[in-house]
């Protein structure tokens, strides 16, 4: 008995620090934040399950999805044996050294309650950041380039219109799935602040990307469109996004002028024009090595090389601007295929229940719209939010665990 009691006690101090983790996630207040919590969690595991951490791990190695993740991750690992720039290569892999350890730690300490308790907390989170984006806008405070023109906070605005999307569609999906009533009206408020973020900061991509998320769900839900919760949430969505595109529509317009200049006179200049020379120098990349890639740790050199050659202004970016192709180019098809098949076989085994179902459909659409126009995956806290989710979706699926929450 007195055993157990010590275990609630443990397990209930632990899930306060990774509730934190959650909450503040979308944050990323520095940049040694999610190695400190990762070397936590993995004291943590140890600390908890003793002995039992070798059999506990065993667990992970249950869960197909998480096997499938696993795959594509010692893929990026071996796409170093054949890349030359091996200093850049392990720079890149940051991505994924420290999902290496905490998927399968949270994968293994929570459960399906807990997991959606941190999918609340995320949600949160994102609320408080449209909340702190707000205040530049009502020039409260400033911080860096951060003004009224540009409410971004201390994150690019790339990152920001992203969480500010994904905060109106988690939101949107917890009211309509939830009974209680005060936190009915948490989760309108956190949609309120989440659209007026998404308005008032300057990421047309992730605008454009809410768009094809919205329109993506109205295919797939069209028979339920007509239900009153529903019906409120989209054209609530739908009347705010057209007074952002309003707004912006001067943007818009620059835009497709720069992309016009593309097509007709061969011209790549402006925001929109300098991303159409990079997707078409990652595409010829992607050509001569479609199966394998280049490498992780080459993407970069052989970018810039193409554009030396080619005598173009744009020869010194790092990134060519658009997650797919960059993968593409890193990892060919096959390191790709991989990463993509493991999202959708995690979504196909978790259809059965709606709401998760929902919330994995929503998130993963929104990166894989806004990876057409930002490298997404490259950057601090989306890569975190990715593979954390993961984690906690594949929960769903936990078979034949010893969960300190049972």
């Amino acid at each position: 008995m007195k055993e157990n009691l010590e275990q609630v006690a443990n397990s209930n101090k632990y899930l306060i620090i990774i509730y934190f983790f959650m909450i503040t996630t979308p944050f990323y207040f520095f940049p040694s934040q999610y190695p400190l919590f990762t070397v936590f969690f993995v004291i943590m595991f140890i600390v908890y399950y003793k002995k039992e951490v070798f059999v506990q791990l065993k667990v992970a190695f249950m869960n197909k999805a998480l096997i499938l993740i696993g795959l594509y991750f010692l893929y990026t690992y071996l796409s170093l044996l054949w890349t030359s720039n091996i200093e850049h290569g392990f720079a890149v892999q940051k991505v994924y050294r420290e999902a290496l350890f905490y998927i399968p730690i949270l994968y293994i300490f929570l459960n399906q309650k807990t997991a959606e308790i941190s999918l609340k907390l995320f949600c949160i989170g994102f609320g408080l950041y449209a909340l702190y984006s707000i205040g530049y806008y009502l020039e409260f405070y400033q911080y860096g380039a951060s003004t009224k023109d540009n409410p971004q906070g201390h994150l690019g605005y790339e990152t920001v219109t992203v969480k500010m999307s994904l905060g109106i569609f988690f939101s949107s999906i917890f009211y309509y799935f939830e009974s209680n009533n005060k936190m009915r009206y948490l989760f309108i408020f956190i949609f309120i602040v989440c659209l007026i973020g998404l308005g008032i900061n300057n990421g047309r991509a992730a605008q454009l990307s809410f768009l094809l998320v919205l329109i993506t769900l109205i295919i797939i839900y069209r028979k339920n469109i007509f239900s009153k919760k529903t019906l409120i949430v989209f054209l609530s969505s739908i009347i705010i996004l057209g007074v952002v595109f309003y707004k912006h529509k001067d943007r818009f317009e620059i835009g497709y002028l720069e992309l016009k200049k593309v097509v007709v006179e061969k011209k790549y200049e402006g925001s929109w024009g300098i991303r159409a020379y990079m997707y078409l120098t990652g595409i010829k990349i992607i050509k001569e090595n479609p199966f394998f890639g280049v490498g992780s740790g080459d993407s970069k050199d052989t970018y810039r090389l193409i554009a030396s050659k080619e005598n173009s202004p744009h020869a010194w970016f790092s990134h060519m601007h658009n997650q797919h192709i960059e993968l593409l180019s890193r990892y060919g098809f096959v390191g790709y295929s991989l990463l993509l098949i493991s999202v959708i076989y995690l979504l196909y085994n978790i259809r059965e229940n709606r709401k998760f179902f929902i919330l994995g459909l929503v998130f993963y659409l929104t990166i894989f719209y806004n990876s057409f126009f930002n490298t997404l995956l490259d950057r601090k806290p989306i890569y975190i939010l990715f593979f954390v989710i993961f984690a906690l979706l594949a929960i769903l699926n936990k078979k034949d665990i010893k969960s300190i929450n049972n």
